[in-house]
């Protein structure tokens, strides 16, 4: 039998990728709008957890200054 076969005819079941809340798509793109960058929110039940991504240091010292600047 051929690995990863599922074997007697089965079909593997297919890769289901939930779909984010509206407003959660929302402030991810607040945040990447904000921080001119990609950013990837994540829920995991009541938890959650920022991704942001960068290109280099100079990029990643950008970054920082933007999110701790000083908002009127």
């Amino acid at each position: 039998m051929k690995q990863g076969s599922t074997g007697g005819g089965e079909r593997p079941k297919p890769h289901v990728t939930a779909l984010k809340p509206a407003g959660l798509l929302e402030l991810e793109k607040l945040l990447a709008d904000f921080l001119e960058t990609r950013v990837n929110v994540s829920m995991a039940g009541k938890r959650g957890k920022i991704s942001v991504d960068f290109a280099d240091l100079v990029d990643l010292e950008r970054i920082y200054r933007r999110m701790t600047e000083i908002q009127d």
